[in-house]
């Protein structure tokens, strides 16, 4: 108990015996407790010089590497360490952990089984697997993950994960509707007797991202999960000491940004613009990201911003970080996409917080006082989907630089037949909702030619629920979907541009898919529904004033499709409308001058009550 003697006899040790690499990691070890994380790095490398095979030191490494947001150089240190010591059970699963963080789920359920069979009772590794498998959909076999670990502390958390899972494809509009109700169940039953939790990022904890999928009213569902959220984990409901006061009047309105996503992705794409083209005589602009990334959107808006800051990535040092900024609005781009920017949503760290459609639901958060989406997207009933005062700006909300030319694509680039009429579903499997079935079967059965593609993400469970279901509600047709492996961003540019019909999904239409394809001058067919999520490329062709392409059923939605696939010549027109017309898309300043009127009024002593719509 006394760590002060206890490294001053580990100091005296790596005295007598400087080449011993583990009294080094050792050392390093206890300069960890302290906090000291730099000098446990230079320990470490000087552990590995005196022996590259202890399989510790590289560990520890991994360990310093990673709590220092390197995750590349941590990811080798890992594969180090199993290297040496396949039987590594803590290396196993952090390095499973990196690459379920980069997107890599399959990959990392390598690590996470090799780990559960060195030690079937490793807690985190278990429950890591069954995440895994939750994000690919395969509920079943996540539950008998989460059921395996039942006896093994802590139980709460596991009974969470179990009861918050939801699947991401479906055989029907009635599983939907099945899964829903159990989802709601659970939630009410949780809430009756709450596990308690003490950090929802490192338990595993998140949001109901798949709820928004189902193209139903999620805000019942949204509230409902965060209060119990709430009651949970009180740190959740910390209040920076500044938004109990008057706030600080500074020369300029403080406005921070934050999103993990603010790189080379459709968050960073959406809002690099707003961030950089805010005016400075007016604002004081801060960029708060958990993943710090070097890309060239990252360094755009890196560059762009007044200051930008990694926060760390325990939630509680989050909280205070961006506290210690006193801002007068925090800006959310989204909320419900990442756990960490949704858990993070939870606390009160600005007097005026808002989100905008990153994630195109609301987020069920009394925390969050304005939804901004623009008219465009949204029908007279639209506040009631939302727990947020909904801003309806007039320009469709996002200042987006026009993307440059990529060049011309060819169909034999992506294997595609040259003798066909190709109708692209650009987005991701778990969008092809059991509505578009219909419009899917109207498609193939009144163009003998056509071929439906669609992008394979990597989501085998998701491809074989949907090839499963257009077997059963589209028969006799199997020949004519394909799937094309995921690509480039500019491989992706060139195939739009290869594709006779662009089809939107629905009820959860395209975003960023259907500005880089109008930026091309490409036609998008698609079909709003009522919410907000299944509206964006209908609100892009309102700006436009364009409403060929607009249907108002699936049965028309098929119609406009085929009409664009075999007629070449209205094709082309609308190709040209498109061109002449999409301009009102990028770079608009009407939308800049937007968001400062609303951003100006928020913080204005005149509104009192942050709820209030802005005049």
């Amino acid at each position: 108990g006394d760590g002060a003697a206890a490294q001053r006899a580990i100091v005296r040790a790596v005295e007598l015996e400087p080449d011993n690499a583990k009294y080094r990691t050792n050392l390093a070890n206890s300069v960890i407790l302290q906090g000291r994380l730099d000098a446990a790095e230079t320990i470490l490398h000087a552990a590995i010089a005196a022996n590259a095979g202890y399989p510790d030191a590289h560990y520890g490494l991994g360990n310093v590497l990673r709590d220092t947001h390197r995750p590349g150089e941590a990811e080798a240190e890992f594969r180090r360490t199993v290297e040496l010591q396949p039987d590594h059970v803590m290396a196993l699963n952090n390095l499973g952990a990196i690459l379920k963080n980069r997107g890599a789920a399959a990959d990392a359920m390598v690590y996470f089984e090799r780990a559960v069979a060195v030690d079937p009772n490793f807690t985190e590794s278990r429950i890591n697997l069954g995440s895994c498998y939750e994000e690919q959909g395969d509920v079943v076999s996540a539950i008998e993950c989460f059921d395996a670990v039942q006896a093994v502390p802590p139980p709460g958390i596991v009974t969470l994960k179990k009861s918050l899972l939801l699947p991401v494809a479906y055989k029907s509009e009635q599983e939907i509707l099945e899964w829903r109700h159990e989802f709601e169940s659970n939630l009410d039953r949780l809430t009756d007797a709450p596990p308690m939790i003490k950090d929802p990022l490192s338990e595993g904890s998140r949001s109901a991202f798949y709820l928004a999928y189902h193209g139903l009213n999620d805000r019942g569902l949204a509230e409902k999960l965060a209060h119990l959220y709430r009651r949970m984990c009180p740190q959740l409901n910390f209040v920076a000491k500044h938004c109990d006061r008057q706030p600080a009047r500074h020369d300029r309105i403080r406005i921070g940004f934050v999103s993990k996503y603010l790189r080379n992705h459709t968050i960073g794409k959406l809002n690099r613009g707003l961030i950089a083209e805010l005016p400075r005589d007016q604002f004081e602009v801060i960029v708060f990201t958990p993943q710090e990334s070097r890309d060239v959107i990252a360094n755009s808006i890196r560059q762009s911003a007044d200051r930008y800051v990694v926060l760390p990535a325990n939630l509680v040092d989050a909280q205070r970080r961006v506290a210690e900024h006193e801002l007068d609005i925090l800006f959310y781009t989204d909320i419900g996409m990442d756990p960490f920017t949704y858990f993070l949503a939870f606390a009160r760290l600005a007097p005026v917080q808002c989100v905008t459609w990153g994630h195109p639901v609301t987020t069920g958060l009394e925390t969050i006082d304005h939804f901004l989406s623009c008219d465009g997207a949204e029908i007279p009933e639209s506040q009631n989907h939302y727990t947020e005062n909904l801003v309806r700006l007039a320009t469709f909300s996002t200042y987006y630089y026009r993307p440059e030319s990529v060049g011309e694509g060819s169909r034999d680039e992506f294997g595609l037949p040259a003798d066909r009429g190709l109708y692209l579903c650009p987005q991701s499997l778990f969008k092809l909702h059991p509505d578009m079935d219909e419009a899917f079967s109207r498609i193939l059965a009144a163009d003998p030619r056509a071929k439906i593609v669609f992008i394979d993400l990597g989501n085998d469970v998701a491809k074989r629920i949907i090839r499963q279901r257009f077997a059963r509600t589209i028969p006799g047709h199997d020949t004519r979907f394909m799937f094309i492996p995921r690509m480039s961003q500019e491989k992706f540019a060139r195939l739009l541009a290869v594709a006779d019909v662009i089809i939107d999904s629905f009820p959860f239409s395209g975003g960023n898919t259907s500005l880089e394809a109008f930026a091309s001058g490409l036609p998008v067919v698609t079909f709003p529904t009522p919410f907000l999520r299944g509206r964006l490329t209908a609100a892009m062709y309102r700006q436009m004033e364009i409403s060929d392409l607009v249907a108002d059923s699936a049965a028309q939605f098929a119609d406009i499709a085929v009409t664009l696939g075999t007629d070449l010549k209205w094709r082309e027109f609308m190709t040209r409308q498109i061109a002449d017309q999409c301009r009102v898309l990028f770079e608009n300043r009407a939308t800049i001058e937007e968001f400062a009127r609303f951003f100006t009024a928020a913080v204005s002593p005149d509104m009192p009550e942050t709820r209030r719509t802005p005049v």
